[in-house]
């Protein structure tokens, strides 16, 4: 799975209006806690701040905790809830269990949203909360307002703003902006964002770099949309990374300067290629392609293997005397195991960094994010467990937070 992916269920509509919020505040405390034990989500803005929320048994019920690091996970405290987010939160964790439809997303210290449908219910209820206090306090705002009645695909932020990805009607998603600290939402000018026609629920991910930013959307039918942010500060159309080779659902990777990196299943869903394709981009292998404008344009670098569990799960910038590196994960052990590996030389040599193995799935290494030396990733190893490892040196070693 494509760290960069965001997985969701459909959205009705949007209409984001005025400014109003639902405050509801917590306590402005935090207590001193163990260590994650079973995360979902993951936030890492900073080379040492870090959110996790974290499953824990309550009874009969499991609920949901927020954990915070300022000193690269060496400690983890606490942070109170408001008792509606809270309640939200524990019952997404024990109705759905892989909580996929639950998302946080930090762009600092200070400012967070955690957002996602009301699965566990009958209505069609969506949720957004946002802080500008580093976790301490939390304010919902109003989905009556926002006019959503489903869940957002994707936020994130940029340049002193936040982004919403969202949808705009029956057929068509749109993009939304605010200021960050503020709720002043309005709609802004992107091409066509269609929604497929059938195939799986629909998926988004907006990417930022500096001034540059991605979005993506579509299922599992191929791309359906996508644009890109101009140094005008406009959203401009943008041909999919896999457009020519069967449109595969791929979400650019930066890696340093304006080079980017996507995943390729070349034929895509339907098997289909451009006329003149090489004959060495087989039907159904994985290829890297890479772009070196920014994401305006993507050529193949090297085949990646035929597994759908080889995946591309993220990349770090080049710090100190770490090069840049991409990251994948790749299946073994016929499918009961799984090793995350790092490459500083776009693909052409990969060595393993970390390992995981179960008997019951085949594990994932999801979530994997790096600012500068400092990284973390959540490695599921059942269906009901995850684990939270580290990096302290780019990803060049890993280790568990619970040993």
């Amino acid at each position: 799975m494509n760290v960069n992916r965001i997985t969701s269920r459909l959205i009705v509509s949007l209409s984001l209006g005025a400014s109003a919020l639902i405050v509801v505040p917590s306590h402005a405390t935090a207590t001193i806690s163990s260590v994650p034990t079973n995360p979902f989500a993951l936030s890492l803005p900073q080379p040492k701040a870090a959110w996790v929320l974290d499953r824990i048994p309550c009874g009969a019920k499991i609920c949901v905790r927020l954990l915070t690091s300022n000193n690269q996970g060496s400690t983890w405290a606490t942070q109170h809830l408001p008792s509606a987010l809270s309640s939200w939160l524990s019952n997404e964790a024990t109705t759905v269990g892989s909580t996929g439809d639950v998302h946080m997303h930090f762009s600092s210290a200070q400012d967070g949203w955690m957002y996602g449908a009301q699965r566990s219910t009958s209505s069609s209820a969506s949720e957004l909360w946002v802080t500008t206090t580093g976790g301490v306090r939390w304010s919902q705002i109003a989905s009556t307002v926002r006019g959503l009645r489903t869940a957002i695909l994707a936020v994130g932020s940029q340049g002193g703003n936040v982004y919403v990805v969202a949808w705009r009607d029956g057929q068509h998603l749109g993009l939304w902006r605010s200021p960050l600290k503020s709720n002043r939402w309005q709609l802004v000018a992107t091409p066509t964002l269609p929604v497929a026609a059938g195939g799986s629920a629909m998926v988004g991910s907006l990417t930022f770099v500096g001034s540059t930013g991605w979005l993506i959307i579509g299922n599992d039918r191929g791309v359906t949309g996508a644009a890109r942010l101009a140094s005008s500060g406009d959203w401009v159309a943008m041909n999919a990374p896999c457009a020519t080779v069967g449109n595969s659902f791929a979400v650019p990777v930066p890696l340093f300067g304006s080079t980017a990196v996507a995943l390729c299943t070349i034929g895509g869903f339907g098997s289909n290629v451009d006329a003149g394709t090489p004959p060495s981009l087989a039907l159904g292998t994985n290829w890297l392609f890479s772009s070196t404008d920014g994401g305006g344009s993507f050529h193949p670098l090297r085949v990646f293997g035929r597994s759908q569990q080889n995946q591309v799960v993220g990349a770090s910038a080049a710090y100190g005397p770490y090069a840049a590196s991409l990251f994948s994960t790749r299946s073994v052990n016929h499918a009961t195991g799984v090793i995350l590996q790092r490459s500083t030389s776009l693909g052409a040599r990969w060595l393993t960094v970390a390992s995981a193995s179960s008997t019951a799935l085949t594990p994932q290494f999801t979530s994997q994010r790096v600012a500068q030396n400092f990284g973390g990733v959540i490695v599921q190893t059942s269906p009901t467990h995850t684990t939270l490892w580290l990096t302290h040196d780019t990803g060049q070693h890993w280790s568990s937070t619970l040993r």
